[in-house]
């Protein structure tokens, strides 16, 4: 079988290195970081890894990144010893990476999963333990560790259902790789479910809870920070604010139409857009530009304090990284890619900053957490367009309404913490054991 396996994934891989090539030569997400991704790092890298032992943390992007934060915390108060290595995938989560970084901390890109590139970063961080965030289930990276004798732990573990398919149809390969894992701790009982069909082993897989209902109540900006960012946007505490948060295409278009006929019932409303990917600001820009609304963006009112912000009736949110204190300032949140696009988006931010929150149809990669959420009233999900204009005008027009679901949806968050505490447990039961 392990014969099978190396060939499978060296075959597989030599098939998709010109694609690999062909993104990172057309696509600036994909340049970013190249010569990293290829396992090759600057001599500072090397000069600041000598002579230290090393733990290596992995997310994909700003959301595993964020979510991380409170598990990285705990880990350094374990193991004050060691250097800590945060790798991403993508460049914007590399940035926010970088923001939340220590001054020990070193951050890079996460290499391609080709054994040539994997074995030599494995050589060069050699890490005394290795936790990657949600399924990031590289089987070349994770068989070098595992050879090496190196635990591997898969945190805040979830599988959606088309990836469930997916992986089904490698079962074999995968208990190959499951064999090199430590512990796979899961956000749901579904999730560790999934996972057993798909070959883990039933000792090494537990339902742990989500990593985010921690890091949504963490890192919670002060009431100065707050006020500032109010001026700079115009904001009062006599404004509705409507906030589509991670906005997909077409969705922006549709809240434009709804805050159009809002505007009239509602004096004095504004509409906050932060679209989820960075590559579509300008598209998004030109959207609300068509529209005829008074706007503007963030990054063009960064750090302006002036009266005349407070005309603008439209912002779109073209930075990295502050969503989660914009939603503060929301009356109602439309949490994106759940209209039109399946899979949705994370609600559990908005609902830590206490907010009413809304969805769509489409929140298959967050099912589990969007039904509990709506089991206790603490959520809405709407089944289309229809129905999303009566909700947010109705919670718009009704503060006491609004204000009573974004209580239920904080409470629901404060109930589910824990999870931090639990994964923590399990990583440094094993780590000890070895160390």
């Amino acid at each position: 079988m392990l014969i099978v396996y190396n060939i499978f994934f060296h075959i597989g891989f030599l098939f998709m290195l010109p694609v690999f090539l062909f993104k990172m030569i057309s696509l600036k997400k994909y340049r970013a970081g190249l010569f990293q991704r290829l396992g090759l790092y600057p001599p500072g890298v090397a000069e600041k890894l000598k002579g230290s032992e090393n733990v290596w943390i992995h997310g994909v992007s700003v959301g595993e990144i964020i979510a991380a934060q409170p598990l990285i915390a705990l880990l350094k108060s374990k193991y004050p010893q060691f250097k800590f290595i945060i790798s991403t995938t993508t460049n914007t989560g590399n940035a926010v990476a970088e923001k939340y970084a220590g001054k020990d901390d070193i951050v890079i890109y996460y290499p391609l999963d080709f054994p040539w590139v994997t074995n030599r970063v494995i050589d060069f961080i050699n890490p005394a333990f290795f936790v990657m965030l949600e399924t990031e289930l590289w089987p070349n990276l994770i068989c070098g560790l595992g050879k090496k004798d190196i635990p591997v732990f898969l945190v805040n573990g979830r599988v959606s259902d088309r990836s469930f398919k997916g992986y089904m149809k490698i079962r074999a390969v995968l208990k190959i790789v499951f064999k090199y894992v430590s512990a796979l701790l899961m956000q749901t009982e579904p999730d560790a479910e999934k996972m057993e069909r798909m070959g883990a082993p039933r000792e090494k897989v537990s339902y742990a809870g989500s990593l985010k209902f921690e890091s949504a109540m963490s890192d919670e900006p002060d009431t100065a920070e707050l006020m500032k960012i109010a001026s700079e946007m115009g904001i009062e505490s006599t404004n509705t604010v409507i906030i589509g948060g991670s906005t997909h295409n077409r969705e922006e278009e549709l809240l434009l139409g709804i805050f159009k006929r809002l505007r009239p019932h509602c004096p004095g409303a504004k509409l906050i857009i932060a679209p989820r990917h960075p590559e579509r600001f300008g598209a998004v820009i030109n959207v609300v530009k068509k529209s005829g609304f008074p706007f503007s963006t963030r990054k063009r009112i960064k750090g302006f304090n002036t009266q005349g912000r407070r005309e603008k009736e439209i912002i779109v949110l073209d930075t990295i990284g502050e969503l989660k204190k914009i939603y503060n300032f929301g009356s109602v949140v439309f949490v994106g890619k759940s209209m039109y696009a399946k899979g949705g988006q994370n609600i559990l931010e908005p609902a830590a900053a206490g907010k009413a929150i809304i969805v769509g149809p489409h929140m298959e990669n967050f099912r589990d957490i969007v039904k509990q959420f709506v089991d206790a009233d603490s959520c809405l999900m709407v089944n289309n367009e229809i129905e999303l204009e009566e909700e947010i005008t109705r919670l718009a027009m009704d503060k006491k309404a609004s204000r009573e679901l974004g209580r239920r949806a904080k409470n629901l968050v404060i109930a589910n913490c824990g999870a931090v505490s639990r994964i923590a447990e399990k990583i440094i039961e094993n780590v000890n054991k070895r160390i």
